[in-house]
């Protein structure tokens, strides 16, 4: 059983000359997540860094591609040491099942995770792309073929957890983005709850990232979202 710690991915979203230092004044923190951001200002040399200081590295880069990209990238990032990655699942089925039988191939241990919609869309924004289903049907939808394409995990906002709980149960990871405390300000998030709401709705993991790595206090901040959730036990 993982401990309320283990259950953070924290998003390093600062810049190259931040990166170890707050990594090193979070002591309790195991999980970390690099997007594309930090990627690119340091490449591979973050990913090196956490594993040796024995932690678990996301990397959140969301694949969308044609099945032959996707594939050899996502070989490519286990190979680097990934413990956990992304993958659009609109990009759908058949260049998911690449992506899932190059990586059994690579590093099985490495897990998949499918994007369905991002935590900065609502209704209005799909709307404008052309998707006239409600939020929570189409993360559903996406599940779905998620899940019959193999992948581990879906990432959705806290809102959907329970929906997708009642219809994968057991059978998936869930992890949540878009998390923030009753008093703090949403950003550009636009469907958030609390990591203790987020828990209760059934999240198996939960992506902090500004209301830890903006604080004065990272490790303090930590330890009271922590706090925060185990409160509810």
């Amino acid at each position: 059983m993982k401990t309320l710690s283990e259950r953070i991915f924290v998003a390093l979203d600062v810049d190259e000359n931040r990166f170890e230092p707050l990594v090193k004044s979070l002591p309790s923190a195991t999980h970390f997540k690099i997007g594309f951001p930090l990627f690119l200002r340091i490449g591979p040399r973050g990913i090196e860094t956490l594993k040796r200081m024995g932690k678990k590295v996301f990397l959140d880069f969301k694949l969308f591609d044609i099945p032959n990209t996707m594939a050899e990238a996502a070989g490519s990032l286990a190979a680097l040491g990934a413990d956990f990655f992304t993958v659009h699942l609109s990009a759908g089925p058949d260049h998911i099942k690449r992506v899932v039988e190059k990586i059994k191939e690579t590093r099985p241990e490495c897990r998949i995770l499918g994007v369905s919609v991002l935590t900065s869309f609502n209704s209005s924004n799909l709307e404008r792309i052309g998707i006239t289903t409600s939020v929570a049907d189409q993360v559903l939808k996406l599940a779905q073929i998620g899940t019959e394409a193999g992948v581990d995990g879906i990432v959705s906002s806290p809102l959907e957890l329970k929906p997708l709980r009642q219809r994968f149960g057991d059978s998936l990871l869930y992890v949540t983005p878009g998390i923030r405390s009753a008093s703090a300000p949403p950003d550009d998030q636009k469907r958030t709850l609390s990591f203790r709401e987020a828990l209760e709705n059934g999240a198996s993991y939960a992506v902090i990232g500004r209301p830890i790595v903006q604080a004065e206090d990272p490790e303090r901040a930590f330890l009271s979202i922590v706090a925060e959730a185990g409160s509810g036990e």
